[in-house]
């Protein structure tokens, strides 16, 4: 009875926690625009002059509507939940053979599907379809969020205790990349899911996770990662054991390998449907699956940008840089340095880790790391100690502010 209040006492914690965070986000990026107008165009890179020109704002996020929550990726969301695959009022990516195919085939379905069933309800109140989906694709996020922070204390209170796992939440609520959490993508619903994955792994609930796992590839192809930990929890539930040094062969456990292999299926799947035409948008905007050549090129190339050796980049690009190298290299570390506390949560952070750091170069790498829960466990670890909750906290928080304002006005943060 004790410990049911207490958990209800936690739960009520995160809640307001949550609340409170969000309630600020929305503010904050719906009342910004009140006050001041940035400059355009978006002195970024040549790609975001051309795409933050007020002139070239795109029909599906062009709406006034809720237009402070939708930005660069949320056009194709909108686009796909509306009229599916194939818009014409979308960008386009060149085809080899001359021709042209629209970006939104770039982009996966799930989230846009969901987006279409949440939005028929809301179709009946009168409300025009961009509004409705944008409403729609919003509330999937915020909600997704608060799956999020009571699944990543789920995962963690017994390995950090009560304390800590409270932490581990305010950080990702505060994390620099947090305000998409408000926004039309994919990563709110994208974090929830994994971390729905990675709880039930940890309760040996193999097949359920394994279902959630196909779905999750679905909603983003690094999701084929969780075949990792998947694995992982097989092994321990039907590998060797004790002194016996022999697999368990049953029924049950040839069932719970098949699933195991769900993800895998889920991307081949894909690859048959949509796969191509999702290969040649994808490299198209640079992000053409596993390079490792080209990403160890790409990334040293960063390194040295920062370091003042080469001058390929622009100022603002090269500040970009800074951020995306240190958050990508506190991913990896805070990956390996969690096997020390739970290998489950490792093992997955480091396989995602290392498929970012080799799929492509630097580019919203920040806003990548959301989904590497590794990195919340160390930072709640290092966080019992008061001058790193301070200094971390005001970091990020400063860089959750610009971010927020910056996608505000459709210019690139992170």
């Amino acid at each position: 009875m004790q410990h049911a209040i207490r958990r209800k006492s936690e739960y009520w914690q995160l809640t307001v926690l949550w609340a409170g965070t969000m309630v600020i986000l929305i503010s904050l990026m719906g009342l910004v625009g009140v006050r001041f107008q940035l400059q355009y165009p978006d002195m970024f890179a040549d790609w975001t002059i051309e795409q933050s020109l007020p002139e070239a704002q795109r029909y599906y996020i062009a709406d006034p509507f809720l237009n402070p929550f939708v930005a660069f990726d949320s056009e194709y969301y909108l686009a796909i939940a509306i009229n599916g695959y194939g818009n014409e009022s979308v960008l386009t990516a060149p085809l080899p053979d001359g021709g042209e195919i629209p970006r939104d085939y770039g982009f996966l379905p799930l989230y846009p599907l969901l987006m279409r069933i949440i939005g028929v309800p809301l179709g009946i109140l009168g409300m025009e379809p961009i509004p409705v989906y944008t409403l729609a694709g919003m509330a999937i996020s915020i909600i997704s969020s608060l799956v999020a922070c009571f699944a990543l204390y789920d995962l963690f209170v017994t390995t950090l205790g009560r304390r800590r796992a409270l932490r581990s939440v305010f950080y990702l609520l505060t994390f620099p990349s947090a305000f998409i959490f408000v926004m039309v993508y994919t990563d709110s619903l994208t974090l929830a899911l994994l971390l729905i994955i990675l709880t039930l792994l940890r309760r040996r609930q193999l097949l359920f996770a394994a279902v959630l796992s196909a779905l999750a590839v679905w909603l983003r192809l690094t999701s084929v990662i969780l075949i990792l930990p998947l694995a992982y929890v097989w092994w321990q539930s039907y590998g060797w054991r004790g002194s016996e040094r022999r697999v368990t062969v049953s029924r049950e456990s040839i069932l719970a390998a098949v699933f195991v292999c769900l993800p895998i299926a889920s991307y081949l799947l894909w690859r048959v449907t949509l796969g191509d035409e999702y290969a040649l948008v994808q490299g198209h905007l640079g992000r053409g699956g596993i390079d490792i050549v080209g990403s160890v090129r790409a990334w040293g190339a960063a390194v040295l940008s920062i370091l003042g050796l080469i001058d390929i980049y622009s100022d603002a690009e090269r500040l970009s840089l800074v951020l995306e190298v240190m958050m990508m290299g506190l991913g990896l570390l805070t990956s390996l340095l969690a096997f020390r506390y739970d290998r489950l949560v490792a093992l997955f952070s480091i396989g995602l880790a290392v498929g970012l750091f080799f799929s492509g170069p630097p580019g919203s790498h920040v806003r990548y790391m959301l989904a590497v829960p590794a990195l919340f466990l160390m930072l709640a670890v290092w966080g019992r100690r008061l001058c790193f909750d301070r200094l971390w906290s005001l970091v990020s928080i400063v860089l959750l502010t610009l971010g927020a304002v910056l996608f505000t006005f459709n210019f690139f943060a992170i």
